[in-house]
């Protein structure tokens, strides 16, 4: 099992993420704590994501442009994983 927690490059990214909105109401009240990606861009741990939820609802979207996450842990070529996708968990950050 291998992951990159280990970040030597200090510049980080933010990355605005599309999720649908029932994923991120369970992020919102704190029950998901980790996310699973396809490994299309560069993640590290110390990257902020902004969640930008599928929904109609203005208030949803309006809240969760004011809420940022912090990767904090990255499983990355895991067995139970399919093939280019990783796993990471995620904290709020105080903005």
């Amino acid at each position: 099992m291998k992951n990159n927690n280990n970040n030597n490059n200090s510049t980080f990214s933010t990355w605005t993420l599309k999720i649908k909105e029932d994923y991120f109401l369970d992020i919102l009240t704190g029950y998901k704590k980790f996310e699973i990606r396809k490994k299309e861009r560069n993640y590290k741990v110390g990257d902020t994501i902004i969640f930008s939820p599928i929904t109609f609802n203005k208030k949803l979207k309006e809240i969760a442009n004011k809420k940022h996450y912090k990767i904090i842990y990255i499983l990355n070529n895991f067995e139970g994983l399919t093939k280019d996708y990783i796993a990471f968990t995620i904290k709020e950050e105080d903005i």
